[in-house]
């Protein structure tokens, strides 16, 4: 299915592909992980766990949504293709995870979470509570 253009204000099934244009606001990156770097249906690399790089992007229209850029091995790692400027990027829409068992490990470091939590991360940067997961290559 054919991405659509970004809608200010709409609401979007999880899932749904969409394309949306704007700028990426460094100052607010999120960490979500450990995870495997999955490709090619479910295979992995092989390497080490790394983390999912989430960085808020504010919109041609001036609303601020999260995007999941992409898997980093390390939480330290600069994502690959750190852009300034404005951009379009196409992805599925997200929504926030629940945690599947209660969370009994030490806090992570701040910016760092173990499940998609939209909800706070929304909070501290001021976006929308969605997340945009960007396709795969």
């Amino acid at each position: 299915m054919e991405p659509i253009d970004y809608i200010p204000g709409a609401e979007y099934p999880e899932y749904t592909p969409i394309r949306v244009s704007g700028e990426f606001d460094y100052r607010h990156e999120f960490y979500l992980g450990p995870r495997h770097d999955i490709i090619d249906h479910g295979a992995d690399r092989g390497n080490a766990g790394g983390y999912h790089s989430i960085v808020p992007m504010v919109t041609s229209t001036g609303e601020r949504i999260l995007v999941d850029r992409g898997w980093v091995q390390n939480r330290t790692d600069t994502p690959v293709g750190r852009v300034k400027g404005l951009v379009t990027v196409a992805g599925y829409v997200r929504h926030a995870e629940e945690p599947v068992t209660p969370l009994i490990a030490p806090a992570p470091i701040p910016g760092t979470y173990m499940y998609r939590d939209s909800a706070d991360m929304a909070a501290i940067a001021g976006t929308l509570p969605i997340t945009v997961e960007l396709f795969s290559e």
